[in-house]
C-alpha cells in the first residue's frame, strides 16, 4: 500500500502545465524510489500527473511521440488529498476542492496570490519564462538524470511557452536551458518549435471558442474577477484576420447569451431585478455592495440561527415596514440587555 500525490497544473491546461506536472511526478518519483529506505510501506509516495481540461493537441503529439501516457483528466479531490501544484497557485485556477487539500508544494512562475495553505509548503517560484525550466535547474539541484524523453517534453513546455524565445517573458536562463534540452533530445530547437505549434492545426478554421478560450486563467482584481485568454501563435496575421469573429464571440458570451428565468425565479427575482441589481453593484463601491435577498421576506436569511445569541431584531423594521421601536435604538441595548446590531436595508 502507498501513498498517491497528485501533481497538477491549472484549469484550461497549455503545454507547460501537462508536460510540467508529468516532469514533475517524475522527478518525484524517482527522488522517493532513491531514499525508499525512509518510507514505510503505507506511507511511500507515489507521485501521479493530472490535468483539469482537454489536452492541448500539442501536448497529446508530444507524449505520444515519446510514449508518455497522458495525465488522467480530474474535475474534483477529496479533503485531504496531497497535492503538487504546477504552473499555478491561485485558488480560482487550481482544482476544485483545493480549498481543503493538503498542499505539499508549489513550483510556479506566476504572481503569488490568494493562495493559503494548512501547514508548511515547499513553494519554487522563479521569475523565468516557464515552469518547466524551473524544473529543469530542481532535476540538476537534485541530482536527477534527465533522459531523452523528460528533456524533450519540458523543451516542448518552454518553446510554446515563451513562442520560441520571442515572448518579451523570455529570459537568459530559458535560453540556455533550451539549448541544453535541445542537445539531450537530440533536436533542433527552432525547428522542434515550429513542428510543435503545427500541431494546434489551421488557425484560420479552427472552432472559434478554441481560438479564444483554449488558454485562460481568473485573476481577483479590485473585487472582481478577470478572465484572461491568450493564444500562443507563430501565425500573427491569420489569427489578427478573425478579429471581428473573435469580439463578436466574446459579445455573445458576456451580452446576448439567452437568460434562463428558473435561475432568478428560484431566488424571488426576475431577469429585470437581477439586470438592475447588476447595475447597481457595478456602480457602487466595492465595500458597499451588499444586497438583502427578498425571497422569504418575513425572516431575514439566517436569523434562526442565531437564536440564543445576544442579538435582538425586529423584522418588520429590517424590512421597512415599520419604524424601529423607539426603546431599542439602533446599535444600543435592548430592555432585556442584549445588544443590538445595526442593519442597512438596501433597496
Amino acid at each position: 500500500m502507498s501513498e498517491t500525490i497528485l501533481v497538477c497544473g491549472h484549469k484550461n491546461p497549455d503545454n507547460d502545465s501537462i508536460c510540467s506536472a508529468v516532469a514533475a511526478a517524475n522527478m518525484h518519483n524517482i527522488i522517493a524510489e532513491r531514499e525508499r529506505d525512509r518510507y514505510s510501506e503505507e506511507d511511500f509516495p507515489v507521485y501521479k500527473a493530472v490535468r483539469l481540461g482537454p489536452l492541448p493537441p500539442e501536448s497529446a503529439w508530444v507524449l505520444a511521440q515519446q510514449g508518455i501516457e497522458p495525465p488522467e483528466l480530474i474535475e474534483r479531490i477529496e479533503p485531504g488529498q496531497k497535492i503538487v501544484l504546477v504552473d499555478h497557485n491561485e485558488p480560482q485556477q487550481a482544482v476544485d476542492g483545493i480549498e481543503e487539500a493538503d498542499i505539499v508544494e508549489v513550483v510556479d512562475h506566476h504572481r503569488v496570490a490568494g493562495l493559503t495553505t494548512a501547514n508548511p509548503v515547499k513553494m519554487v517560484f522563479m521569475t523565468w519564462g516557464c515552469t518547466a525550466t524551473i524544473l529543469t535547474k530542481m532535476y540538476e539541484a537534485y541530482r536527477v538524470p534527465i533522459t531523452q524523453h523528460m528533456a524533450t517534453i519540458m523543451l516542448s513546455a518552454i518553446l510554446t511557452d515563451t513562442v520560441i524565445t520571442k515572448s518579451p517573458t523570455t529570459t537568459d536562463t530559458d535560453r540556455e536551458v533550451i539549448q541544453q534540452l535541445a542537445h539531450i533530445a537530440m533536436v533542433d530547437a527552432t525547428e522542434f518549435g515550429l513542428k510543435l505549434f503545427k500541431q494546434r492545426g489551421g488557425e484560420e478554421t479552427m472552432d472559434i471558442a478554441k481560438l479564444v478560450c483554449a488558454d485562460s486563467k481568473e485573476f481577483p482584481v479590485a473585487g472582481k474577477t478577470v478572465l484572461i485568454a491568450q493564444r500562443e501563435t507563430v501565425d500573427l496575421p491569420c489569427v489578427m484576420a478573425r478579429e471581428d469573429e473573435m469580439r463578436s464571440y466574446m459579445r455573445d458570451v458576456f451580452v446576448d447569451n439567452p437568460t434562463n428565468e428558473e435561475i432568478p425565479a428560484s431566488v424571488g427575482m426576475t431577469p429585470e431585478k437581477v439586470k438592475e441589481m447588476y447595475r447597481l453593484l457595478s456602480i457602487a463601491k466595492y465595500d458597499d455592495r451588499f444586497v438583502i435577498p427578498t425571497a422569504h421576506p418575513e425572516m431575514p436569511r439566517g436569523i434562526k440561527e442565531l437564536e440564543g445569541c445576544p442579538v435582538s431584531y425586529d423584522v418588520e423594521a429590517f424590512h421597512g415596514l415599520a419604524p424601529a421601536t423607539s426603546n431599542r435604538p439602533m446599535g444600543g441595548s435592548s430592555p432585556e440587555g442584549r445588544q443590538m446590531l445595526p442593519l442597512e436595508v438596501v433597496r
